[in-house]
């Protein structure tokens, strides 16, 4: 078990800028930033012991956070909840894809392309469609990816971290 939450925390350094943990009240327990975060030095910390809607994200009214709160409380999964944030200036750290920690090609590891040519022969050019399949095979390879490292059977999608570590301590529980 231990080996499994390990790798977790490993592969969830890998695509979060932030990590949490967080207790049946839905307080932050753990708060861990990397670092390509842009979490103000000793946010991490002043997190803990806190709910989610005791923080100073600005952008959610009281009706969304009284939204979102509904469904923690009901540990249903969530999606579509961006915060933004403001340094201490006012400056905007969450305004683009290059404030999150968005996989880049050094934190992948090496691999080798290979092609395999089969030609149709359903019809004379030997020609087949492509449409989306080059994105079929990717999210299939990483939730095997993820419930191996877990040694679960199954994992709802999408595996955010929050998915990922609900499914670790139901896990830990059985």
């Amino acid at each position: 078990m231990h080996q499994s939450e390990a790798r977790f925390r490993r592969l969830s350094a890998l695509s979060a800028d932030v990590y949490w943990e967080q207790d049946e009240e839905l307080r932050f327990t753990l708060v861990s930033s990397s670092t390509s975060s842009k979490m103000e030095p000793g946010r991490a910390d002043a997190l803990v012991g806190k709910t989610r809607w005791e923080t100073d994200y600005v952008n959610m009214a009281a009706a969304d956070w009284a939204a979102h709160r509904a469904v923690l409380e009901a540990r249903q999964p969530f999606r579509d909840l961006e915060l933004c944030r403001y340094d201490a200036s006012g400056q905007l750290v969450t305004g683009s894809f290059m404030d999150y920690c968005l996989p880049r090609a050094t934190d992948v590891p090496s691999y080798q392309v290979d092609t395999r040519e089969t030609p149709c022969t359903h019809n004379p050019l030997g020609v087949k469609g492509c449409g989306e399949a080059g994105a079929i095979g990717a999210p299939a390879a990483l939730i095997n990816a993820i419930t191996d490292a877990l040694g679960v059977k199954d994992i709802p999608m999408p595996a955010t971290p929050q998915t990922v570590w609900r499914t670790l301590q139901q896990k830990k529980a059985a």
